[in-house]
């Protein structure tokens, strides 16, 4: 796939291989190929994993961080263990499960699953447990992973570990989550949460938290009794700890308005398209706009009145690329309100600019800007490549790369 801002430069964004009976097995990301992603499915058609579990060169199935550079991360789902993948050749990119408290699942729920994100920290494997409803009710974590042979010597660890209960209807009763001590030094109580919902309805009324709020920062801490409160349909209009003092929605159950009340009042107005999909947001006159295809994938985003971007313009603050899925989101800020000029050797004056260089295109003449003698500088932007899988619209890991062109003539 290929994309350029002007017809003249193209970039290589991505490269796709599929295997023989049609799933995506390959893909290559960037002009400069930051990175290559290797695909791996069951028997069944579920996707085991993508490019392995250690992540050295001699368990890598594409030829990685030779061709390619080095894989920024790897996963691996284990259903039932054993047997539920074979490597075609004889490559064996995946660790098999640790078995410390491993539960084979033949329904096709994930028994486990092991991360490595070196950027991070060592490669972890998570085991989960479900009820008779196949929802999920726990997590235990897993380490020490042999990378220099791939496999585990499974220790179990308490960091990160959670547990839920459930009541009939499936709302939370309570949820215990733990937080980094073995790596971070911190507390290993995170959360230990207890649900509290209005008398014989499923509205919940407020969180209680048995961990001392000091613990995490970024956690939800004990709330106060009729924290939350509804419309006679049910919608959630109120939220005292967020200081949301009241939320209002259209007839179709999108939100309209928030108003929070935490230092200078923040009121939040949103519009839809007719097929519910956002296509604005005001946040006290600052304002957004998302341009999306007929499917309703996002485009670009454009901004106004946000002095902190090109002094409040109206500017184009992402334009995000798509291959098989989004791949790419540019992040220039492309100022759409001021104008080209030809002067001083300025061709083409267009404010396009990023968190590393500037997307200039521009000649500079010498001789007193006499044009016959020049320099043309341009840079194809300024990437960043969605190179793991993604929970919701949420990108899990990223890579970046800028590329620079100089061409020199006369005129």
């Amino acid at each position: 796939m290929e994309t350029s801002r002007d017809s003249l430069f193209w970039d290589h964004d991505a490269f796709y291989q599929y295997y023989k009976y049609g799933p995506l097995a390959r893909t290559v990301l960037g002009q400069q190929q930051v990175q290559g992603m290797d695909y791996a499915y069951t028997l069944q058609g579920w996707i085991k994993g993508v490019n392995g579990t250690s992540l050295e060169s001699g368990f890598e199935m594409g030829g990685d961080d030779t061709t390619t550079a080095k894989d920024a991360f790897g996963y691996a789902l284990h259903y039932y263990g054993l047997g539920d993948y074979k490597p075609i050749g004889a490559v064996t990119p995946f660790a098999e499960a640790g078995s410390s408290n491993f539960k084979p699942l033949y329904n096709g729920n994930i028994g486990a699953m092991s991360v490595n994100l070196p950027k991070v920290g060592e490669p972890l494997q998570y085991n989960y447990s479900y009820d008779l409803l196949n929802r999920i009710i726990g997590m235990q974590t897993i380490r020490n992973l042999n990378v220099a042979t791939n496999n585990w010597t499974p220790v179990s660890v308490s960091d990160f570990g959670e547990t839920v209960t459930c009541d009939p209807n499936g709302n939370i009763l309570h949820y215990n989550r733990n937080g980094n001590a073995t790596w971070a030094g911190q507390s290993l109580n995170m959360d230990q949460m207890h649900y509290n919902y209005l008398a014989g309805t499923n509205k919940l009324d407020n969180i209680k938290d048995d961990v001392d709020p000091a613990a995490y920062t970024e956690d939800i801490d004990s709330q106060a009794d009729a924290n939350y409160d509804y419309d006679a349909i049910g919608n959630l209009v109120k939220d005292q700890q967020s200081s949301i003092d009241d939320i209002k929605w259209t007839v179709y159950g999108k939100i309209s308005d928030i108003h929070k009340t935490t230092g200078a009042a923040t009121t939040i107005h949103y519009t839809y398209d007719v097929s519910g999909n956002r296509i604005s947001k005001t946040v006290n006159e600052v304002l957004t706009w998302y341009v999306r295809d007929a499917t309703g994938n996002v485009m670009s985003i454009y901004t106004r009145g946000d002095n902190s971007v090109n002094t409040g313009h109206l500017t184009q603050i992402e334009t995000d690329i798509y291959g098989s899925s989004r791949l790419d989101i540019d992040e220039s800020k492309k100022d759409l309100e001021e104008a080209g000029t030809t002067d001083n050797g300025v061709l083409f004056n267009i404010g396009w600019s990023c968190r590393w260089s500037w997307n200039i295109l521009y000649w500079c003449g010498c001789n007193g800007g006499s044009g016959r003698s020049s320099t043309w500088l341009r840079c194809s932007g300024c990437r960043t490549y969605a190179t793991s899988e993604r929970q919701g619209d949420k990108i899990l890991y990223t890579t970046s790369h800028c590329k620079w062109f100089v061409i020199r003539g006369g005129f």
